[in-house]
């Protein structure tokens, strides 16, 4: 029996340098700005996103959230959305169940009409 895979995961939708997000000062340690998108996936396929918010990527690669004040005036500046990316899942069950009612309404158009 094989295991289903699911978890959540995460990829970076913008990163900016501090000297481009303008807090030079503010986080010594930090090598960049990232504002990450987690989500949660189901054999690999992403199906809901579950949080975002701005994380400061640090000279060993590990990640951390930035504090409120920072994170209030870079979403001044990058105005976030919700990714199509993280709702795949969905929007291809939508696009399959579209195409199936579409296939369908061909096959019995073309069934019923005379073709001459």
């Amino acid at each position: 029996m094989s295991r289903i895979p699911v978890g959540i995961r995460h990829f970076t939708r913008r990163a900016l340098s501090k000297e481009e997000a303008g807090c030079i000062d503010a986080m010594p340690g930090a090598l960049q700005l990232e504002y990450i998108q987690y989500y949660f996936h189901l054999c690999q396929i992403p199906v809901i996103p579950t949080k975002a918010g701005w994380y400061a990527r640090n000279k060993e690669n590990t990640i951390e959230k930035l504090p409120e004040d920072i994170a209030a005036q870079l979403n001044a500046i990058y105005h976030p959305r919700v990714s199509l990316w993280a709702c795949l899942g969905p929007l291809m069950l939508i696009i399959v169940v579209a195409l199936a009612f579409l296939v369908k309404g061909l096959a019995a158009y073309y069934t019923e009409t005379p073709i001459l």
